[in-house]
């Protein structure tokens, strides 16, 4: 039988243990993947002029665990274009129809994927686009916009 000073420290234990799971984030809970308001912030990237324009967690189940959107003026886009292609391997932006994407929708990497601990694979994808346009000097665009994206494959 365990002494009272024992039973009190696991008596303690289990509480914490119920408090951590009671207040988990859900996504957490069920992969082991941390989302925040702030991709890059959390994974330690820096994209100069990059601001966060928005982040979401989808409520209903999807592939999609967590994105965030950033925007970028086009006279910093070729700076940002040129980090994420180097360092992340992105496709280069190209002009299709209405706008900038990356050549052959080749998004970059930003993490390496991994297994989760519901049996998925965490995939970590980031990629930048214009806004629509026709418009060819990148000076002249009002913004683009980089994604970063974590999914469950």
């Amino acid at each position: 039988m365990l002494n009272s000073s024992k039973s009190t420290a696991v008596h303690k234990l289990w509480i914490v243990l119920l408090w951590c799971h009671l207040h988990a984030d859900p996504a957490v809970a069920q992969t082991g993947v941390h989302c925040s308001g702030d991709l890059l912030k959390l994974n330690q990237i820096h994209i100069p002029h990059a601001k966060l324009v928005e982040s979401e967690k989808p409520t209903q189940p999807s592939q999609i665990l967590c994105e965030s959107v950033y925007t970028i003026p086009g006279r910093h886009a070729r700076s940002a274009e040129a980090l994420l292609v180097k360092k992340y391997g992105m496709g280069r932006l190209v002009f299709e129809c209405c706008g900038w994407f990356p050549k052959n929708g080749r998004e970059g990497t930003f993490k390496r994927s991994h297994p989760m601990a519901n049996g998925a694979y965490a995939s970590y994808s980031i990629r930048m686009v214009s806004e629509e346009t026709l418009e060819k000097r990148w000076d002249n665009i009002a913004n683009f916009y980089i994604t970063l994206t974590v999914s469950a494959i």
